[in-house]
């Protein structure tokens, strides 16, 4: 019988060895095709959910760029009135500059904008995504009076 230090455990060599060697095995054998596939599936999960929150975002980026140029042009279609008669187009707004050259005359989604001058009051709207005129995502959206 061997004599063993209190306060040492007796020693077991034969487990931890085998225990490094089939570690050591496994990370020279490398990852499965399995296991390539399931990391690419992830990934590709996690991309499709990013990819649609952007597209989300980027939606209403343009409807608000829209909104934004239609104020600017409602701007200068009040300033031509001021000193015109009738209802301005894109063009004329340009030619007696109360439109900055700079401006965009097409919206977000390549369509002209739109003037309108019905009772006295000038209109200026887009489109929208769809192209269609009088649809419910024109911009701005028809709102539905009391």
């Amino acid at each position: 019988m061997t004599k063993t230090h209190p306060l040492k455990a007796p020693r077991t060599t034969s487990r931890p060895r085998r225990a490094l060697r089939r570690f050591a095995r496994a990370a020279q054998r490398g990852m499965t095709l399995v296991e390539i596939m399931i990391v690419v599936v992830i990934m590709g999960l996690i991309t499709s959910a990013v990819g649609i929150a952007v597209f989300d975002r980027l939606k209403e980026a343009k409807v608000k760029t829209c909104e934004q140029e239609i104020r600017s042009i409602e701007n200068a279609v009040e300033l031509w009135q001021s000193e015109h008669r009738g209802c301005p187009s894109m063009a004329q707004l340009r030619e007696d500059r109360a439109l900055d050259r700079r401006a965009r005359d097409r919206d977000p989604w390549d369509n002209e904008y739109l003037i309108s001058c019905e009772g006295g009051e000038a209109r200026v709207h887009s489109k929208g995504p769809d192209g269609a005129e009088g649809t419910d995502d024109d911009v701005p959206r028809r709102r539905a009076r009391n």
